[in-house]
C-alpha cells in the first residue's frame, strides 16, 4: 500500500500475507514441539469446507477468509501453521473437491512470524 493510501486510512502499519498451497504447509504432530496442539488430530469441519467452496453467489469458491499464522522452521525450511490448524484441514479437503470438479484450488493466506 502506498504511503498516501496508508495516511488516508490512518493506518499504523502493514503486514505481508503469503499465499500457500494447503498441502505445502506443515501441521506439527510431534508432541514434544513447542507449537504442537492436540487439535491437529481432529478431522475437518464440513461446514467450514462448504463455506470455503461456495461464496454467497453460490458459484465461485470463497476460500479462506481469516488469515492464518505460521512460522518457518529453520531446520526444515517448511512453514508450520501455529494458528489455523482447522482451517488448514478444511482447505485441504476443499482443494480435493475443487480438483475433482476441475476448478483451481484455494490458497491459504498465512502471516509469517518469528517464534
Amino acid at each position: 500500500m502506498p504511503k498516501q493510501a496508508r495516511d488516508a486510512l490512518n493506518a499504523k502499519g502493514k503486514t505481508d500475507v503469503w499465499y500457500f498451497d494447503p498441502n505445502d504447509v506443515v501441521l506439527v504432530e510431534d508432541e514434544k514441539s513447542p507449537v504442537y496442539d492436540e487439535r491437529v488430530h481432529n478431522t475437518f469441519d464440513e461446514a467450514l469446507v462448504v463455506s470455503m467452496l461456495y461464496a454467497p453467489d453460490g458459484k465461485t469458491p470463497q476460500g479462506v477468509l481469516k488469515i492464518l499464522v505460521g512460522s518457518r522452521n529453520p531446520e526444515t525450511g517448511k512453514v508450520e501453521i501455529t494458528d489455523g490448524r482447522q482451517r488448514t484441514l478444511a482447505c485441504r479437503e476443499a482443494c480435493r473437491r475443487l480438483k475433482k470438479q476441475g476448478l483451481p484450488p484455494v490458497r491459504l493466506p498465512v502471516h509469517l512470524r518469528r517464534l
